[in-house]
């Protein structure tokens, strides 16, 4: 007892004060914005030829998986500059020595953005079972046929659930899903596939709950993403998530952007106009036949710049290219992720 009393008096104290400086540098690290953090990148489109909806496991164009890039995610992304497969609500995971058993551990700290149809909360975390949900929606015709194929397709028993009646479904299981717990998943392949992962961060297998397709069906957009997502008459917009969990190499918080607006235009001499008029900020996807005709419409004093869209070939077998405000910093591309907008910040 009166070991205790010596010690309370300075080291209590001491661990008290340890704890608030804990908790205050913990809460600051989640809060950090990036000095790159801010601005909008204002860019336009006119290849588009979709429901201004963009409900994951539907999503068949290019175009749409450009966008749904932008504001969805799944267990895994694509990379934009290196095209590999990176962690996304995944944090870590592993393979057994058949190849066949994957087991993935989530990020507890993932929520799905703000949404009327959580309830009172309006959000909630991400856990294993909104995963095992998506891969059921994959699996069923009634969501999802073009993209089957190339997501859950090689997961044990999804092809007998595909092939099921609706009443079938109804009370069926795909039996190589299995939870583990709240945060780990464990999923069981037919055969060993080198593509698996890869399938997994095409943004239609991005993560969708529950609750958002029981209120919306397929004109849902509630996501996991770096935005959130509006539309109107005139443009597409992407606005800054708070709850996103994603952060940079500094533990900053992404995205840098706050908002994305893209114009909706009828051709691509509509959004080169854009551009010379200083409305855009950027050209992407510019087929390289028509870089010289759109660079003789610029200023001589106009600064810009033009990259290669990462070899893509998009609509033919021409390369495309980008063209860039130099004030746009890190905007990528690639066939997956046409915009890595999570690093991409506005330098003016």
């Amino acid at each position: 007892m009166q070991y205790f009393k010596t010690y309370s008096c300075k080291n209590i104290l001491l661990v008290f004060l340890a704890l608030f400086v804990f908790a205050s540098c913990a809460n600051t690290s989640n809060k950090q914005e990036s000095e790159k953090s801010g601005g909008t990148l204002r860019l336009a489109v006119f290849r588009y030829t979709f429901d201004d909806y963009i409900f994951p496991p539907t999503i068949g164009s290019e175009l749409e998986k450009c966008f749904a890039s932008m504001f969805y995610t799944g267990l895994f992304k694509i990379n934009p500059v290196t095209v590999e497969v990176e962690n996304s609500v995944c944090r870590d995971w592993e393979v057994d020595n058949s190849g066949l058993v994957y087991t993935f551990y989530l990020d507890s700290t993932a929520r799905f953005n703000k949404n009327e149809c959580f309830g009172r909360s309006m959000t909630r975390n991400v856990t294993a079972y909104d995963v095992k949900y998506t891969f059921h929606i994959l699996a069923n015709p009634l969501y999802s046929t073009a993209n089957f194929t190339n997501t859950v397709y090689r997961i044990q028993g999804a092809k007998e659930y595909f092939s099921m009646t609706d009443e079938q479904r109804d009370t069926s299981r795909i039996a190589g899903i299995k939870v583990i717990d709240d945060y780990t998943l464990s999923v069981t392949l037919d055969k060993p596939s080198a593509h698996f992962l890869k399938n997994l961060a095409y943004p239609a297998a991005a993560i969708i709950p529950h609750e958002a397709v029981e209120k919306y069906g397929m004109e849902s957009t509630v996501n996991v993403g770096p935005f959130l997502y509006e539309h109107d008459s005139l443009e597409f917009r992407f606005i800054k998530s708070k709850y996103y969990f994603g952060k940079d190499e500094k533990n900053c918080k992404l995205p840098y952007l706050d908002t994305v607006r893209i114009t909706k235009v009828k051709t691509l001499d509509d959004e080169v106009d854009l551009f010379v008029n200083n409305e855009i900020d950027a050209i992407l996807l510019v087929p390289g036949e028509k870089v010289p005709s759109i660079v003789a419409r610029f200023p001589e004093d106009m600064e810009y710049e033009i990259s290669d869209a990462n070899g893509i070939t998009l609509y033919g077998a021409q390369r495309h290219y980008n063209i860039t405000r130099s004030y746009v910093k890190n905007l990528c591309t690639n066939h997956l992720n046409i915009l890595g907008l999570d690093k991409v910040y506005i330098d003016k």
